[in-house]
């Protein structure tokens, strides 16, 4: 809460641009129900008077009387002495008065009874007097009533439980105690506007104001800086004429007197406008001050006429607002400790529902309402970056939530709580209605991972007592005067942009959440670091086991050919009959093909493990480069390989898009017509910039993100749609072993893993003798332009 403004000169001014700057201490009159003398010590003289002290001490009408005569004259010197030695008292202690009770014989007539409140300042000992006699109306009737409401209203007060209670209980006390219409408690907001949380009103009194809220304008920087420094003001009677100081400046300053610390300063008459356009006749506050700062004040008004309420019982009401005062540290805590204990409740119960799920985000889900009910919000969203967000309740979408959550991680906060969110994160703007209100806690500080609560603004009804926007009254001649609001009937403003503000509980239980989350997924990253351990040490034993496969398996296998093959060729023409010459072939046969299956088994571990060497690899030159190994293929079958437009270039490892290239082109010429009798058969090498309709979704949906789709198509015998999601099992054959040249039956499978190791797709489009076309994806990382290449390759491989 900012400080008061310096104060304006007393001359000066108050207009619109000052008028939270009015010198009300430095009024120049007091109220008219007491007297003030200006006291020059040490021979107590009086230098100064309210122009109605003669008149109220008994000597006289004129004022001027009294001034320069010693003040023992009229009160005598033991009670002269008892005045001094309480001022001296109260400066010694700090205290801003020390009350003493006077006697002032009035000639011709009975004595009077006065409360003496005297304090020092620069100008001298300044002493206000009020008349002791007990109004009529006075409802502290003995000394055993005023006793046992002040010890009723002091043990609930130290028994109360909620601020809202305890003041209700003070406002019902102080209009016991005073007779006041109407009191109230108000409270303070961090703006300093104010809002009434509790209130007392006698019958004649039909309008409840309980739960208005009054602008800062009403109780400016100046009067709040004196209700801090005196606890309680009084003003008996709007209507009465002010008693001005005679003479106006001090003879000992030569400046207007200051009247802060004068419980009979006069009324500012910007505050007896404010109070007559209310119907107030009389008015009483009791400051209320937690920590030094006001808090609030108990608010008394009287509408039926002037109301003097008597020292002592005012002294009492000032001691139930210290009381109030003291308890409202102790009550506020216990119900902000309240409200932990609800909220660690929620936190225990969404823990043990996390514990429930393997996933500590599924977990956080689980149950919304839990999660939800930590922070008393109605959305919530768990982000894994810009697009993985789970959410829950009323939220802006993944999108936004990503995009805060991005926003968030640039910020560097672990938690962060707004409750005017598009204040500083203009985009909130278009969500407003779900999320003005945000409360973060990050679950990583080196990847935008949070969670994420939202409120709606509040779109929040605040019942004002008038309508602070037209603080102003505009004269027929077009001046402007400031005025306090003359309408009290209750505005409605519509508070827009802007949630219920987030309570520390819930900003604490939103950390504490943080912690436990943030721990359990170093525990899973503990977790998955065992795993990796023991697949490493998997791979270094399936690494073992191609060892032994391509060197103890592949041993005997090497020689049971090798002596089958002498044999044959020994014994050729030898008793060694036909039926035998057929099992020793057989058995040659058989070990070729497990060789076969055994280097294909061993490069498809090797596929799996390899690290990428990706670079910008033209597609002609990994294409040429496979048509070099495939030329005896090629130019045995009489095969023209077309490449219909230049390849582009694209981000591969060269050699295992030659891999690739080797098994979809060789099995293109291996299932493709038989050359002869016509147009020799001819392989397509292609490209498209986007997905044809047979991709696959994940596919289809990046269209031209998913970079260029290469493929090879031939006009063979083609595959029947039932076996698509087949051909690309390891050993998968859909023909016999011998048949179209044999094979392991491990090509497409390779291909498929080479091709994924990319981060791309393979898939087919084809029909039983209607050719085939393969096509893939390598990702769109580092894709470049076209390069030039041949149009045609011709069986020799080179252009034509």
């Amino acid at each position: 809460m900012p400080p008061p403004p310096d104060l304006l000169e007393p001359e000066a001014p108050v207009d619109l641009t000052n008028c939270d700057r009015e010198p009300i201490h430095v009024i120049g009159h007091v109220q008219p129900h007491g007297a003030l003398l200006v006291l020059e010590e040490p021979a107590l003289r009086v230098s100064q008077a309210s122009a109605n002290a003669a008149a109220l001490l008994g000597v006289g009408d004129a004022v001027e009387t009294l001034l320069g005569q010693p003040f023992a004259e009229f009160v005598g010197p033991q009670q002269a002495s008892a005045v001094a030695a309480a001022a001296r008292a109260a400066a010694a202690e700090g205290r801003a008065y020390v009350p003493v009770r006077i006697t002032v014989d009035v000639p011709g007539g009975a004595a009077r009874l006065f409360d003496a409140v005297p304090h020092q300042n620069d100008a001298g000992l300044v002493l206000e007097l009020e008349p002791a006699e007990r109004p009529r109306h006075s409802a502290m009737l003995t000394v055993h009533g005023f006793s046992a409401t002040v010890r009723r209203t002091m043990a609930a007060i130290a028994g109360g439980t909620s601020v809202r209670g305890v003041a209700g209980v003070v406002a019902d006390e102080v209009r016991r105690l005073t007779g006041f219409d109407r009191v109230w408690v108000y409270r303070f907001h961090e703006d300093w506007h104010g809002e009434i949380i509790a209130e007392s009103r006698a019958d004649l009194v039909p309008e409840s104001w309980l739960g208005l809220h009054y602008p800062a304008s009403d109780i400016p920087a100046q009067a709040r800086a004196l209700f801090e420094r005196h606890w309680l003001r009084l003003i008996a009677d709007v209507q009465a004429e002010p008693a001005p100081l005679v003479p106006t400046l001090s003879p000992a300053t030569g400046a207007p007197l200051e009247l802060s610390d004068c419980v009979l300063r006069g009324v500012s008459p910007m505050h007896v406008e404010y109070l007559t356009n209310m119907g107030v006749r009389a008015s009483m506050s009791v400051s209320l001050v937690r920590d030094g700062v006001l808090w609030g004040l108990v608010s008394c008004h009287h509408y039926s006429g002037a109301r003097q309420v008597p020292f002592d019982v005012r002294a009492a009401c000032e001691l139930l607002g210290q009381a109030f005062s003291t308890q409202l540290g102790l009550v506020e805590r216990a119900e902000e400790r309240d409200h932990v204990v609800a909220l660690g409740e929620v936190r225990r119960r969404l823990l043990e529902r996390m514990a429930r799920e393997r996933d500590v985000v599924e977990g956080l889900v689980a149950d919304p309402e839990l999660l939800l009910a930590l922070t008393e919000a109605e959305g919530a969203a768990v982000c894994l970056g810009d697009a993985e967000c789970a959410l829950v309740g009323r939220t802006p979408g993944a999108a936004a939530a990503g995009a805060l959550a991005g926003w968030l991680a640039e910020r560097g906060r672990d938690v962060f709580h707004s409750d005017a969110l598009g204040r500083v994160f203009p985009p909130a703007v278009e969500y407003a209605d779900v999320a003005s209100g945000v409360l973060a806690v990050a679950l990583s500080r080196v990847r935008p991972y949070y969670v994420l609560w939202f409120r709606p603004q509040v779109v929040q009804t605040v019942a004002w007592g008038g309508d602070p926007s037209k603080p102003v009254e505009v004269a027929a001649d077009g001046t402007r005067r400031l005025s306090p609001r003359g309408s009290f009937a209750a505005w409605e403003e519509e508070v827009r942009g802007r949630s219920r503000p987030w309570r520390a509980a819930e900003v604490e239980a939103a950390r504490l959440l943080r912690g436990t989350v943030v721990d359990a997924l170093l525990a899973r990253a503990d977790e998955l670091a065992a795993l990796n351990r023991e697949l490493e040490r998997s791979n270094r034993e399936l690494d073992d086991f191609a060892y032994v496969a391509s060197h103890d398996l592949k041993e005997p296998l090497r020689g049971i050919h090798n002596y089958a093959a002498m044999v044959a060729e020994d014994y050729a023409g030898q008793p060694l009959d036909a039926a035998g010459q057929a099992r020793l072939a057989t058995v040659m046969r058989l070990t070729r093909r497990l060789d076969g299956l055994i280097d294909a088994l061993l490069e498809h571990s090797r596929v799996g493990r390899l690290e990428l060497e990706r670079r910008s690899i033209p597609v002609q030159e990994a294409l040429d480069d496979a048509l070099d190994r495939l030329a005896a293929q090629v130019a045995e079958r009489g095969v023209t390989v077309r490449v219909p437009r230049p390849l582009p270039v694209v981000w591969a490892d060269r050699e295992r898009l030659v891999e690739v290239f080797l098994n979809l082109v060789s099995n293109a010429i291996k299932y493709g017509p038989p050359a002869g009798g016509g147009e020799a058969p001819a392989i397509e090498v292609g490209w498209l910039e986007s997905p044809p309709p047979s991709a696959p979704p994940e596919v289809a949906e990046r269209g031209s993100e998913a970079g260029p789709v290469l493929y090879v198509r031939d006009a063979g015998i083609g595959i029947a749609p039932r076996h698509h999601g087949t051909i690309f099992r390891l050993f998968k054959r859909l023909h016999p072993r011998e048949a179209y040249g044999g094979g392991s039956g491990a090509g497409l499978t390779i291909v498929q893993k080479v091709v994924e190791r990319h981060g791309g797709r393979i898939w087919l489009e084809s029909a039983l003798g209607a050719g085939t076309t393969f096509y893939f994806t390598l990702g769109a990382e580092g894709a470049a332009g076209a390069t030039t290449a041949p149009a045609v390759v011709g069986a020799s491989g080179e252009g034509s």
